[in-house]
């Protein structure tokens, strides 16, 4: 809320939308708006974070693979490696290819 000098108030909403995606038991969430949070939901009592990703832009859709992660808007998508193959380890903050 905002309030002026003549007594007027204005009320702003900020609607945030929730993306994610999934590939087995791994989920990609979009935790602010150009972060994705990779999370693993293999305990049912405690999800533990794998790695974030910081987008260079607001992404539209979310989608996640079991070494890349897509976020796209519109007709552009972009590619990130958030596991490495070779050595089966996790990149931390995600690799744009």
């Amino acid at each position: 809320m905002i309030s002026t000098s003549n007594g007027h108030l204005y009320g702003y909403l900020t609607s945030i939308p929730f993306l994610t995606g999934t590939y087995g038991s791994i989920v990609s969430v979009l935790s602010s708006f150009t972060e994705v949070s990779i999370l693993d939901t293999t305990r049912i009592t405690q999800i533990s974070p794998i790695s974030s990703i910081n987008l260079d832009n607001e992404p539209g859709f979310l989608a996640l693979g079991l070494y890349h992660l897509a976020a796209g808007i519109n007709n552009n998508v972009w590619y990130y490696l958030w596991l490495d193959q070779k050595r089966n380890g996790v990149i931390k903050g995600g690799e744009l290819v």
